[in-house]
């Protein structure tokens, strides 16, 4: 990511609506698994807010490369994150009982099979991996080349890359879907405007920013009733394609 994003995320990430409704939706997917037996992963931990969490329910590590946002982090989690890359990941086989990735197969870099593969080396057999990531890869856009992204999924090709590296799915589906059809039209319109200007000389920006504090409250409430939602019910479309895998 672009180092100014990794600021803004650091900045918003405990109260913006975006990021508090993905930690929100993550923990109802988790509800019904709790209490989670052994020690938590955080990979592609960014400024740490999601690592945090899991560290007031057990043990918990994170695992990130960016030097700035491990920076970031260890200000919110102390030393419980290390550096490297999550292909060739530093734990031992069998070592976890949960792993997350929030957004991470979808960033430039990132080997998605040989990422997958170290995830269920890592896990302890009966062991769970959430994915968290962008969805529709019609919407790459200028917000994606900010972000460094690379791809984007949908539910059934994530589901059978988790397969393909041996987890069972559990549950998959999409978030964010009741404010999905203003999302992608924001995208598009971003997209549009691109190719009508022309490539620039300037830095990308994301879509990420601090509303009007009336307006992060309203969105709040509506990722807290997706987040009701999804403890029970999966969910059609949406701009985030979740999936939770178990290693037998």
């Amino acid at each position: 990511m672009e180092p100014r994003e990794y600021q803004l995320m650091y900045a918003l990430e405990k109260d913006h609506w975006w990021f508090v409704g993905k930690r929100w939706a993550a923990a109802a997917l988790l509800e019904a698994l709790e209490p989670i037996a052994g020690p938590r992963l955080d990979l592609g931990a960014g400024t740490g807010a999601l690592l945090e969490d899991h560290l007031r329910r057990g043990p918990a590590l994170g695992l990130e490369y960016d030097p700035l946002a491990i920076s970031l982090a260890r200000q919110r989690v102390g030393p419980r994150l290390a550096r490297g890359l999550s292909h060739a990941l530093p734990f031992r086989d069998n070592c976890a009982g949960l792993v997350t990735m929030m957004d991470l197969l979808y960033h430039q870099g990132v080997d998605v099979a040989a990422t997958l593969a170290e995830c269920h080396r890592v896990l302890r057999p009966g062991g769970f991996l959430l994915v968290f990531d962008s969805a529709y890869q019609g919407l790459m856009g200028p917000h994606d080349r900010a972000m460094h992204g690379a791809r984007r999924f949908a539910r059934q090709g994530l589901c059978l890359r988790l397969e393909r590296a041996g987890f069972t799915i559990v549950r998959a589906t999409y978030r964010n879907s009741l404010l999905a059809p203003a999302v992608i039209a924001q995208r598009l319109l971003a997209k549009w405007l691109e190719k009508l200007r022309g490539p620039g000389a300037e830095a990308p920006a994301s879509d990420v920013a601090r509303p009007p504090e009336v307006l992060n409250r309203l969105l709040l409430g509506v990722m807290r009733l997706e987040a009701r939602w999804l403890r029970r019910h999966d969910l059609a479309l949406g701009t985030s394609v979740c999936v939770l895998g178990r290693k037998d």
